[in-house]
Protein backbone atom coordinates (compact mmCIF):
# COMPACT_ATOMS: atom_id res chain seq x y z
CA UNK A 1 0.00 0.00 0.00
CA UNK A 2 1.41 3.21 -1.21
CA UNK A 3 1.27 5.87 1.67
CA UNK A 4 2.25 9.86 1.58
CA UNK A 5 2.29 12.19 3.75
CA UNK A 6 -0.25 15.18 1.72
CA UNK A 7 0.91 18.74 2.35
CA UNK A 8 3.12 17.74 5.10
CA UNK A 9 0.40 17.95 7.66
CA UNK A 10 -0.37 16.03 10.43
CA UNK A 11 -4.52 15.75 11.11
CA UNK A 12 -5.98 16.31 14.49
CA UNK A 13 -4.99 12.91 16.35
CA UNK A 14 -1.65 13.12 14.91
CA UNK A 15 -1.99 10.75 12.17
CA UNK A 16 -0.67 11.83 8.57
CA UNK A 17 -3.13 12.78 5.98
CA UNK A 18 -3.57 9.71 3.88
CA UNK A 19 -6.92 10.17 2.74
CA UNK A 20 -6.50 12.36 -0.61
CA UNK A 21 -3.74 9.94 -1.68
CA UNK A 22 -6.02 7.22 -1.15
CA UNK A 23 -8.78 8.90 -3.09
CA UNK A 24 -6.56 9.88 -5.72
CA UNK A 25 -5.22 6.31 -5.86
CA UNK A 26 -8.99 4.78 -5.49
CA UNK A 27 -10.48 6.83 -8.43
CA UNK A 28 -9.21 5.94 -11.31
CA UNK A 29 -9.20 1.90 -10.41
CA UNK A 30 -12.65 2.61 -9.45
CA UNK A 31 -14.06 4.35 -13.09
CA UNK A 32 -11.46 1.63 -14.98
CA UNK A 33 -14.28 -0.65 -13.23
CA UNK A 34 -17.22 1.44 -14.26
CA UNK A 35 -15.97 1.33 -17.70
CA UNK A 36 -16.08 -2.40 -17.57
CA UNK A 37 -19.29 -3.07 -15.69
CA UNK A 38 -20.27 -1.00 -18.75
CA UNK A 39 -19.19 -2.00 -21.48
CA UNK A 40 -20.42 -5.89 -20.28
CA UNK A 41 -23.53 -4.17 -19.40
CA UNK A 42 -23.59 -2.75 -22.88
CA UNK A 43 -23.04 -6.32 -24.16
CA UNK A 44 -25.85 -7.61 -22.37
CA UNK A 45 -28.40 -4.84 -22.29
CA UNK A 46 -27.08 -3.13 -25.91
CA UNK A 47 -29.82 -4.99 -28.56
CA UNK A 48 -32.94 -4.99 -26.48
CA UNK A 49 -31.93 -1.14 -25.85
CA UNK A 50 -31.69 -0.58 -29.19
CA UNK A 51 -35.39 -2.77 -30.32
CA UNK A 52 -36.48 -0.42 -27.67
CA UNK A 53 -35.62 2.66 -28.54
CA UNK A 54 -36.41 2.31 -32.18
CA UNK A 55 -39.96 0.08 -31.29
CA UNK A 56 -40.54 3.52 -29.61
CA UNK A 57 -39.85 5.89 -32.40
CA UNK A 58 -41.98 3.64 -34.86
CA UNK A 59 -44.49 3.65 -32.43
CA UNK A 60 -44.74 7.42 -32.55
CA UNK A 61 -44.48 7.50 -36.38
CA UNK A 62 -47.75 4.97 -36.54
CA UNK A 63 -49.33 7.32 -34.05
CA UNK A 64 -48.18 10.03 -36.10
CA UNK A 65 -50.52 8.35 -39.43
CA UNK A 66 -53.45 7.24 -37.37
CA UNK A 67 -53.52 10.99 -36.30
CA UNK A 68 -53.40 12.54 -39.63
CA UNK A 69 -56.00 9.71 -41.41
CA UNK A 70 -57.84 13.00 -42.21
CA UNK A 71 -55.30 15.11 -43.63
CA UNK A 72 -55.16 16.27 -46.85
CA UNK A 73 -52.36 15.49 -48.75
CA UNK A 74 -50.78 13.02 -45.99
CA UNK A 75 -48.44 10.90 -46.76
CA UNK A 76 -48.28 7.63 -44.41
CA UNK A 77 -44.51 6.92 -43.39
CA UNK A 78 -42.81 4.10 -41.65
CA UNK A 79 -39.57 2.24 -40.75
CA UNK A 80 -38.21 -0.65 -41.99
CA UNK A 81 -37.48 -2.01 -38.19
CA UNK A 82 -35.41 -5.45 -39.58
CA UNK A 83 -32.69 -3.56 -41.46
CA UNK A 84 -32.83 -0.36 -39.16
CA UNK A 85 -31.81 -2.34 -35.79
CA UNK A 86 -29.49 -4.34 -37.57
CA UNK A 87 -27.74 -0.95 -39.10
CA UNK A 88 -28.10 0.54 -35.22
CA UNK A 89 -26.11 -2.80 -34.00
CA UNK A 90 -23.67 -3.02 -36.30
CA UNK A 91 -22.79 0.98 -36.25
CA UNK A 92 -23.31 1.70 -39.88
CA UNK A 93 -24.83 4.83 -40.81
CA UNK A 94 -23.24 7.25 -38.06
CA UNK A 95 -21.99 9.24 -40.52
CA UNK A 96 -24.54 11.85 -40.31
CA UNK A 97 -23.32 15.21 -38.66
CA UNK A 98 -24.87 17.88 -37.89
CA UNK A 99 -23.08 21.14 -37.32
CA UNK A 100 -24.32 24.25 -35.90
CA UNK A 101 -23.09 27.84 -37.01
CA UNK A 102 -23.27 29.28 -33.38
CA UNK A 103 -21.83 28.20 -30.19
CA UNK A 104 -26.05 28.60 -28.62
CA UNK A 105 -26.88 25.94 -31.45
CA UNK A 106 -27.37 22.26 -28.91
CA UNK A 107 -26.42 19.68 -31.55
CA UNK A 108 -28.25 16.71 -32.13
CA UNK A 109 -27.67 13.48 -31.09
CA UNK A 110 -26.62 10.94 -33.89
CA UNK A 111 -28.81 8.42 -33.16
CA UNK A 112 -32.00 10.46 -32.96
CA UNK A 113 -30.75 11.76 -36.78
CA UNK A 114 -30.03 8.35 -38.10
CA UNK A 115 -33.26 7.22 -37.25
CA UNK A 116 -35.17 10.15 -38.51
CA UNK A 117 -32.32 9.14 -41.67
CA UNK A 118 -34.50 6.11 -41.85
CA UNK A 119 -37.56 6.78 -42.36
CA UNK A 120 -39.57 6.10 -45.74
CA UNK A 121 -43.16 6.59 -47.50
CA UNK A 122 -45.54 3.41 -47.46
CA UNK A 123 -45.20 2.28 -50.62
CA UNK A 124 -48.64 0.48 -52.28
CA UNK A 125 -50.98 2.56 -50.14
CA UNK A 126 -53.86 3.82 -51.91
CA UNK A 127 -53.94 7.27 -52.08
CA UNK A 128 -57.53 9.05 -51.82
CA UNK A 129 -58.76 12.44 -53.83
CA UNK A 130 -57.34 14.26 -50.92
CA UNK A 131 -53.88 13.06 -51.28
CA UNK A 132 -54.25 11.18 -47.77
CA UNK A 133 -52.32 7.76 -48.18
CA UNK A 134 -52.93 6.43 -44.86
CA UNK A 135 -54.73 3.17 -44.65
CA UNK A 136 -56.65 2.94 -41.14
CA UNK A 137 -56.52 -1.16 -40.92
CA UNK A 138 -52.93 -1.41 -41.86
CA UNK A 139 -51.92 1.48 -39.41
CA UNK A 140 -54.02 0.20 -36.52
CA UNK A 141 -53.02 -3.35 -37.72
CA UNK A 142 -49.55 -2.43 -37.39
CA UNK A 143 -49.73 -0.06 -34.38
CA UNK A 144 -50.61 -3.59 -32.07
CA UNK A 145 -47.95 -5.24 -34.00
CA UNK A 146 -45.37 -3.20 -33.09
CA UNK A 147 -47.32 -2.82 -29.06
CA UNK A 148 -46.92 -6.24 -28.89
CA UNK A 149 -43.24 -6.56 -29.61
CA UNK A 150 -42.39 -3.55 -27.34
CA UNK A 151 -44.16 -5.04 -24.43
CA UNK A 152 -42.14 -8.17 -25.45
CA UNK A 153 -38.57 -6.48 -25.20
CA UNK A 154 -39.43 -4.80 -22.26
CA UNK A 155 -40.24 -8.33 -20.15
CA UNK A 156 -37.47 -10.45 -21.92
CA UNK A 157 -34.96 -6.75 -20.87
CA UNK A 158 -36.95 -6.86 -17.23
CA UNK A 159 -36.22 -11.03 -16.77
CA UNK A 160 -32.27 -10.38 -17.78
CA UNK A 161 -32.15 -7.36 -15.38
CA UNK A 162 -33.18 -9.62 -13.10
CA UNK A 163 -31.25 -12.65 -13.69
CA UNK A 164 -28.16 -9.64 -13.66
CA UNK A 165 -29.26 -9.22 -10.08
CA UNK A 166 -29.69 -12.77 -9.02
CA UNK A 167 -25.88 -13.28 -10.06
CA UNK A 168 -24.52 -10.08 -8.49
CA UNK A 169 -26.45 -10.75 -5.11
CA UNK A 170 -25.94 -14.38 -5.13
CA UNK A 171 -29.95 -14.87 -4.71
CA UNK A 172 -32.69 -16.34 -6.74
CA UNK A 173 -35.99 -14.68 -7.30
Amino acid sequence: MLIARVGGSLGRNGQEHIVGMKLALWIPLALLEHSKMASLLDQALGPLSDALELSGYRQQLLAANIANANTPNYKAVDIPFAQTLHAMQSGAGASLSLRTNQSRQLPESPRALDLAAQVQFQRGNTVGLDGNSVNMEQEQSDFLQNSIRYQADVTFLTGKIKTLLSAITGTTQ
